[in-house]
């Protein structure tokens, strides 16, 4: 890509230009373009922290001008704190109910740890017992133990899963 310097400002982006000498080669020194104020784009955006900037190309007229190209610049600005709770939050995958243990001893002290995404009250259906739990952070997390051997049935909304409890010996 190629830019049309104006009064030396940037003022259009446009293709190469066709042009051919008298002899019917063609014109591929970019200084002849450069003397009719066209110049090759330089375009290599700053890296940045996706998680906490964000990048914006600035107008063209407001790109640099160099001795043999045009270079777009870039603004680099921190984010809000609202806008970085907003990128956080379009991370999270909504509605995953999730196990740490699928199987755990029948002895009342070891715990599987439940956890489900949302923004809302979750309802945790365990074995026909409901457990109302509000997230921190998009997360509501539940600990259960067992006291016997059997199948944890485990449901939030559509979702399900079953820990084992095995015997103790």
């Amino acid at each position: 890509m190629y830019i049309k310097v104006t009064n030396g400002i940037p003022s259009e982006i446009r293709s190469k230009p066709n042009w051919y000498h008298e002899d019917g080669s063609k014109v591929t020194d970019d200084a002849i373009f450069i003397a009719d104020g066209i110049y090759p784009l330089v375009d290599n955006p700053p890296v940045y922290d996706t998680h906490m900037q964000k990048r914006t190309k600035n107008p063209i007229s407001e790109w640099r001008v160099n001795i043999d190209s045009v270079e777009a610049t870039y603004l680099v600005e921190d984010m809000t704190p609202e806008e970085i709770a907003d990128y956080a939050k379009s991370l999270i995958q909504f509605d995953m109910l999730l196990t740490d243990k699928w199987s755990i001893p029948a002895d009342g002290l070891t715990f599987a740890t439940l956890t489900f995404t949302s923004e809302n009250d979750v309802y945790f259906l365990v074995n026909n017992a409901v457990h109302k739990v509000t997230p921190i952070d998009y997360v509501a997390t539940l600990e259960i133990t067992a006291d016997a051997p059997g199948a944890i049935n485990v449901s939030v909304q559509d979702k399900q899963l079953t820990i084992i409890a095995t015997k103790v010996v």
